[in-house]
């Protein structure tokens, strides 16, 4: 089953959301779903995409940037940067390429201009 957090700035994280993330600042907002990604087991050296879809629900276009936040991890993604018109939607490809056999944890960061919604990313790996 998957989990959903809601994000308001200015009251932070809002702990037993049903529903997707979302993020408000001024005339904007977004939603993203899933707020996490659980990757399958996956051998080292393969690889495994998964999507995170973010949408537009504001009145104003937006521009984001997305990052994976920890250094030398073996979560990649796609796009850094998305622009956003009014209701436009995106799916944004992660991929998971691990080169050692262990779980990681990571964290997608998906940043509005000072505010931000973070999903995050897990993974097991096998040799």
């Amino acid at each position: 089953m998957r989990q959903f957090c809601k994000f308001v700035l200015g009251l932070g994280l809002l702990a037993g959301c049903s529903r997707p993330e979302i993020l408000h600042g001024l005339d904007r907002s977004i939603e993203i779903n899933p707020a996490e990604l659980v990757f399958p087991l996956t051998f080292v050296g393969r690889s495994t995409t998964r999507s995170v879809t973010i949408a537009s629900t504001g009145d104003v276009p937006l521009e984001l940037s997305v990052r994976v936040v920890e250094d030398d991890t073996p979560f990649a993604i796609s796009d850094r940067l998305l622009r956003l018109a009014v209701t436009e939607k995106q799916s944004l490809a992660v991929t998971f390429i691990p080169q050692d056999e262990r779980a990681f944890v990571a964290t997608l960061e998906v940043d509005m201009g000072g505010s931000s919604i973070s999903v995050a990313l897990t993974g097991v790996s096998k040799s």
